[in-house]
């Protein structure tokens, strides 16, 4: 019997997710669910990304119906264990404001983690994925010029929304209007690329865990055409509207002042 077909018979569903990796986009969730895979004290889905709390046919309002309860049953395959704890990692999640809030509701003791990225470099490797994916058909200064000339309006467009996704003052501010300050944990990128080691034993510390040891794998970027290859080595920053980067500029001083992190090096990536 697993942890939610208890739960289901007791009526319960104050317990289904101890913690949530919700976001960001390509920011190395890829290779945090291959490492807590192996603890032996952490269950995941069979497959990354659960999309649960963003599915509305899963919800009666912010409440689990039976259909979202079947979903959870039939993404776990291990045994109930008493002594692991149950997560999921949806990307999506922190950008989608009603999917804190349904969390939230299941569990209001989920422990959320977020892993942020240089807005820019998050929006390039968004694009080079979903025009390596025939997702999108423009080259990236056409994609962000139209992002700018709608001035966001398709913001919550899961192919456009390139920068408008690496505004994280307004993410986290929702996250921590669900959830309070010591069950919420910040890390970035740029920590899990150059020091592993350091990344999970925070990321273990917060869940309460032992450490293990980090497989030292580089992060594989998405597999991408020439094109995009070509691309990435003529990356020229003053293609990108003004307004775009200023509006990222401030984002990143308003999250700054959030979460108590120096991030200049993002701004820099905007300007130099």
């Amino acid at each position: 019997m697993t942890k939610f077909e208890t739960s289901s018979a007791n009526n319960r569903f104050d317990n289904f997710f101890d913690f949530i990796v919700v976001g960001a986009q390509k920011a190395g969730t890829t290779k945090i669910f291959s490492e807590l895979k192996k603890h032996e004290n952490i269950h995941l889905p069979m497959q990354k990304e659960l999309h649960l709390f963003d599915k509305d046919h899963f919800f009666n309002g912010s409440n689990l119906n039976p259909r979202g309860f079947t979903q959870i049953q039939h993404s776990f395959a291990r045994p109930y264990d008493n002594r692991a704890l149950y997560g999921d990692i949806t990307p999506i999640y922190m950008f989608l404001k009603p999917c804190l809030r349904r969390i939230h509701d299941t569990n209001s003791k989920t422990k959320i983690i977020v892993v942020l990225r240089s807005p820019l470099k998050r929006a390039i490797s968004q694009w080079k994925m979903e025009y390596s994916r025939g997702s999108e058909k423009r080259g990236f200064y056409d994609a962000v010029n139209y992002e700018c000339t709608e001035f966001f309006l398709h913001k919550k467009d899961p192919v456009v929304s390139y920068f408008y996704r690496g505004m994280y003052h307004h993410q986290i501010q929702n996250i921590r209007d669900f959830f309070p300050s010591e069950n919420v944990l910040v890390l970035l990128f740029d920590d899990l690329s150059r020091k592993p080691e350091t990344f999970f034993q925070r990321l273990y510390k917060f869940l309460e865990l032992k450490e293990k040891p980090v497989d030292h794998v580089r992060i594989r970027p998405t597999p991408i055409r020439r094109e995009i290859e070509f691309f990435e080595k003529e990356l020229d920053i003053f293609k990108i509207p003004v307004k775009i980067r200023h509006a990222l500029a401030e984002d990143i001083s308003a999250t700054e002042r959030l979460i108590g992190v120096d991030l200049r090096d993002w701004k820099n990536d905007l300007f130099v």
